[in-house]
């Protein structure tokens, strides 16, 4: 189980740094031709964004499941 959970962390790690790469290369196409691609201005935040998701989710998935404090549902 901790396997899958440190995999998964690295696999947030490998789209974050992805994300970077591809927005550092836009940033220096914008900068050397005076235009970037659309591609990169999409595609870099959705990377990290992932990246980040896919951490956070990895971080998470030892807590145990418990209802939210109003959720009365799963009490009776």
């Amino acid at each position: 189980m901790d396997d899958d959970r440190d995999e998964e962390a690295a696999e947030g790690t490998r789209l974050m740094l992805s994300g970077a790469s591809l927005g550092l290369l836009g940033v220096a196409s914008a900068a050397l031709l005076g235009a970037t691609c659309p591609l990169c201005v999409v595609g870099a935040p959705a990377l990290v964004g992932w990246g980040a998701y896919k951490r956070y989710r990895a971080s998470r998935k030892d807590e145990p499941d418990e209802p939210p404090v109003g959720d009365r549902s799963r009490s009776r």
